[in-house]
Formats: structure tokens, C-alpha cells, sequence
């Protein structure tokens, strides 16, 4: 009789260990999918530009700006060819990917 109690005993040690895995993996999951709704980037949003967290870019006339087109010049944000991703720079600083004036 107290070998089938040490038989259930341990059967239901590993379920519970089996379910706290489980729990810490879905853990980890929700953890990686939120870091990666804070990224404002094409791959994850394809509705919205990629823009910094104060919403503005900065325009090849030197004007910072939160629309889609400079308020100063009227000229559209630089984007990567790979990933839209509006840069600053010659090359794309998520990607590597060159960059167009659009």
C-alpha cells in the first residue's frame, strides 16, 4: 500500500515539475513577444512607421518632425530599402540595408 502511495507521490512530483516548466516557458515567451511589441519596427507593425519613442525623425533640410512629411520643406523621411526603417544615416541601423529618399 506505501509503495502505490510513493508511486502517486512521484508521479505527481513530475507533473508539478513538468507544469512549472511549462509555466516558465510561457513565461518566457510572453517576456521575448513584449520586447518586441515595444520596437516600433516594420516586421512587427506594418501599419506604422518606424520613428523614435518622442515620435519624430529628422528631415534631410535639418527639420525635426512627428508627420509623415517634413513641415518645413515638405520632403518625405529617408527610409531602408530592406525594411523601412527611417534613418539618419547611409546605412540602416536594424538591418545594414542602404537607404532611398522617398
Amino acid at each position: 500500500m506505501f509503495n502505490k502511495i510513493n508511486q502517486k507521490l512521484n508521479q505527481l512530483n513530475r507533473t508539478s515539475q513538468n507544469l512549472n516548466n511549462t509555466q516558465r516557458n510561457v513565461n518566457n515567451m510572453r517576456q521575448n513577444l513584449g520586447a518586441g511589441q515595444n520596437r516600433n519596427t516594420p516586421r512587427n507593425n506594418r501599419n506604422q512607421p518606424n520613428v523614435p519613442a518622442d515620435n519624430t525623425w529628422k528631415c534631410a533640410c535639418g527639420t525635426a518632425n512627428t508627420s509623415k512629411f517634413c513641415g518645413e520643406c515638405g520632403g518625405a523621411p529617408i527610409k531602408c530599402v530592406n525594411c523601412d526603417f527611417i534613418v539618419e544615416t547611409k546605412f540602416c541601423p536594424e538591418c545594414g540595408g542602404a537607404v532611398t529618399e522617398q
